[in-house]
């Protein structure tokens, strides 16, 4: 298939197909079908830092990589002679040792009769892109272990955020706020239809609350009872404003039924003591003033 090695390199490796490769940026490597290295263009000899490249003609192309890239080689290798295509990312040092990240392109080239006549193997230096997407990764890993801290802080204090769109008359719940109400709620709704949630004694009071929001700008501290659970909420809420305006109020709720029914049984425990308290002073208000009689009788006796 080859005939004389000699007179394919030279053919692969000048005029038309030479000028191509040496025009590349990035480094171009010819293969032979066993995968040794025929001819290496400008760009890679610099962007691999190589001082002797005629050292490395005619060595396996995978005793320059470093594993898992050398496997990867391999496999582009074998994929170009079925008359296929491979392309993988991997880490090869330069010649003075510096790290870097190839993007790495191998494909088969075909003679006129269409049978293999070389291998070409294209790595692009994507270290900088490979540093930022490992950093971007990072990055999110990171906003994602903050975010479920954030859910279960939520979670364990019974509290989560909603939005109340003033422009649009919509409220917004957070998914830890549906979740911790436990209703078959939409994440978006009229406001009107949120403002339903409440007992029939704080519907007003909510409603009277928000429009002195919008009109306002105030600050928004409110607790209520939801109808439909008999839960206890206290509301936070800060105002949006736009030109002076305000065009929405964003907060967070919490859930204090305990809190709140502790309070009343601490309540009614106080009222209880304080009732228990001054029945006995009337006792012994009613009891000692007859015994002081009894006393002073007995005394006059003696």
């Amino acid at each position: 298939m080859w005939g004389d090695e000699y007179t394919m390199t030279d053919r692969l490796t000048g005029g038309f197909f030479l000028s191509v490769i040496e025009s590349s940026m990035d480094s171009v490597r010819v293969l032979d079908e066993e995968g040794r290295l025929l001819f290496m263009n400008r760009g890679g000899i610099a962007a691999f830092e190589i001082r002797n490249v005629q050292a490395l003609i005619g060595r396996p192309c995978r005793s320059l990589w470093p594993e898992p890239a050398a496997t990867q080689i391999d496999l582009g290798v074998e994929a170009a002679r079925l008359g296929g295509t491979h392309r993988f990312e991997g880490m090869c040092p330069t010649a003075s040792g510096v790290e870097k990240w190839w993007d790495v392109f191998i494909a088969p080239v075909r003679d006129d009769a269409g049978r293999l006549a070389a291998i070409i193997a294209t790595s692009r230096d994507v270290t900088l892109a490979h540093t930022l997407r490992l950093e971007a990764e990072a990055r999110a890993r990171e906003l994602d272990r903050n975010a479920a801290a954030l859910r279960s802080a939520f979670r364990v204090a019974h509290v989560g955020g909603w939005e109340v769109d003033f422009v649009r008359g919509e409220t917004r719940f957070a998914p830890e706020l549906t979740e911790l109400l436990g209703l078959p709620l939409q994440p978006v709704m009229a406001t009107s239809d949120a403002n339903a949630l409440w007992s029939a004694e704080d519907r007003s009071r909510i409603e009277d609350a928000l429009a002195r929001v919008e009109s306002e700008g105030e600050r928004l501290i409110f607790e209520g009872r939801i109808a439909a659970t008999g839960q206890s909420w206290r509301l936070f809420g800060e105002p949006v404003l736009e030109n002076g305006r305000c065009v929405a109020l964003r907060g967070a709720a919490q859930d204090i039924t305990d809190w709140r029914d502790a309070l009343d049984r601490e309540r009614a425990a106080i009222e209880a003591a304080e009732a228990m308290s001054g029945f006995l002073a009337t006792m012994s208000h009613e009891l000692r003033t007859p015994l002081n009689g009894v006393l002073g009788m007995a005394q006059a006796m003696a």
